[in-house]
């Protein structure tokens, strides 16, 4: 069994219900209402988990936040950005945050691969 996995089916609310296994970034997230500002009273068993492993809401946003996909945010370097922006000689048509990113500062495909 992956650590990811849970185990045990909830009749009540049909959601899964987390074992020991489960990680904390996965436990936290499910465990976390969608703003992240509180406990997410619809997964109660998860909740129940967290607090279990005596995870804090601070802890439990710390948890997710590692699960979210790196987002451009201004403050990354020029390399970076352009690391993620190119894919090979071109633009990476799946990353177009990143590609917003680097023509917002300016860079167009030369620039960016002379940062690489």
């Amino acid at each position: 069994m992956e650590a990811a996995e849970v185990t045990v089916e909830n009749a009540q609310s049909g959601d899964a219900v987390p074992d020991s296994s489960v990680s904390n970034e996965k436990l936290c997230d499910e465990a976390l209402n969608s703003d992240g500002l509180g406990w997410n009273t619809t997964n109660a068993s998860w909740v129940e988990e967290a607090k279990r492993r005596k995870h804090t809401l601070k802890i439990c946003k710390f948890y997710r936040k590692r699960l979210a996909p790196e987002r451009p945010d201004g403050t990354m370097s020029a390399k970076d950005v352009c690391s993620k922006a190119l894919d090979g000689d071109d633009w990476n048509g799946s990353n177009v945050e990143w590609v917003n990113e680097a023509k917002m500062r300016g860079y167009d495909l030369v620039i960016c691969k002379s940062f690489l």
